[in-house]
């Protein structure tokens, strides 16, 4: 399995986004009149990492939009974070599940299992982008069924 899972935490009216096994972390606060947010990292490379630091704070930068792994702020309520991919390339099954707080205080978890096939040879890393790119578009085409 690919481990590259973001982590968000609410820590005193700010918001943490850290990489599982790593010391990667941005803190996220909002501005005191609530226009916006101030971000603060602390992240130095660290060998056995599964991405760069580089790369990790693009994913933070782009999740604090609500462009990334779709962890982030929308208004006062955190989104659904990636908690776990993983593909079998035997039977060619995706697991792709996202987690976050729900409103009722308790947890929100959306799973998706689905066939993924490709004829083309990828790498571990672009066989998790596609499988979790596949995952919030089959997730999207439910959520519009509804």
């Amino acid at each position: 399995m690919y481990d590259a899972r973001l982590r968000l935490e609410t820590l005193d009216g700010a918001f943490v986004i850290s990489l599982s096994g790593t010391n990667y972390s941005v803190t996220f606060r909002r501005l005191n009149e609530g226009r916006g947010i101030t971000a603060m990292h602390s992240v130095q490379a660290e060998e056995g990492a599964p991405i760069t630091p580089n790369e990790f704070l693009e994913r933070c930068l782009g999740c604090s939009q609500g462009q990334g792994e779709g962890v982030g702020m929308d208004h006062a309520s955190p989104r659904l974070g990636l908690q776990r991919a993983e593909y079998d390339r035997d039977t060619q099954r995706a697991y792709v599940e996202f987690r976050g707080p729900d409103d009722d205080g308790g947890d929100a978890i959306a799973t998706a299992i689905f066939s993924y096939r490709t004829s083309a040879r990828l790498s571990k890393k672009q066989v998790h982008e596609e499988i979790v790119r596949k995952a919030r578009h089959l997730l999207k085409k439910a959520a519009a069924a509804t």
